[in-house]
């Protein structure tokens, strides 16, 4: 999926804390409760061409309070090119989320796994 033309910002709900850990190009962010529980996480790497965001995910008892896009703005941060290509990775489910957020779609996505 391609990135939407803005991005609305809004400040971390209350009762959340944000952490950031980077290796080079490669990202993690992780959202989580005053008492240390996971309530979302993601992911994003940058190439010399794009910027792809994965993985992002929101636990079912923290949805709806903008964990989501605060994980996206998060790592959105971390783009050394700003004028690279943003992509995202999503399930079906996430699909839709992400295009009613103005994302496009570009093709689907599969995974493969070859047994050893």
């Amino acid at each position: 999926m391609a990135a939407p033309a803005t991005w609305s910002e809004r400040p971390l709900a209350s009762g959340y804390g944000l952490e950031v850990k980077s290796d080079g190009a490669a990202h993690h962010v992780r959202v989580t409760t005053l008492n240390g529980d996971v309530a979302a996480t993601g992911y994003g790497g940058e190439t010399t061409s794009a910027f792809v965001y994965d993985r992002i995910a929101t636990e079912p008892e923290h949805r709806r309070k903008g964990l989501g896009s605060a994980v996206m703005l998060a790592l959105r941060e971390r783009r050394r090119d700003k004028g690279a290509a943003e992509l995202l990775v999503a399930t079906a489910e996430g699909q839709a989320l992400y295009a009613s957020l103005g994302w496009r779609t570009l093709s689907p996505y599969a995974t493969a796994y070859i047994s050893p």
